[in-house]
């Protein structure tokens, strides 16, 4: 995936976003982690690209896979806050309410 580097924020965010999926998948989470938040960085490559909330939600996902439950919650809440006024029947609005819901249900058995 580094090759892909080459063409980063020329004018969407797309490619870092789907590296750090690649990265998420393949179980680097830190490496992950780190693109996420390289995305969230700069959002004025492309203000309004679907890769800056689709970011939080992975940011999210990586760090309640590291077992880092309240930053996931806090980035949660604010993919959330970003798609509040989304289709209630989006995909990624779905999943991320029933991940939320589990990782708050794991968080108030402890």
């Amino acid at each position: 995936m580094e090759p892909t580097r080459q063409v980063d924020k020329r004018e969407n965010l797309s490619v870092p976003r789907f590296r750090a999926d690649v990265y998420f998948a393949a179980g680097q989470l830190k490496v992950a982690e780190k693109e996420y938040r390289d995305i969230l960085a700069h959002p004025e490559v492309d203000p309004t690209a679907a890769a800056i909330p689709l970011s939080w939600l992975g940011l999210g996902r990586a760090l309640a896979a590291e077992g880092n439950r309240t930053a996931s919650i806090d980035t949660y809440q604010h993919f959330l806050t970003l798609w509040a006024h989304a289709d209630p029947d989006a995909m990624y609005l779905k999943q991320a309410n029933q991940e939320f819901a589990i990782l708050q249900t794991v968080t108030l058995a402890k």
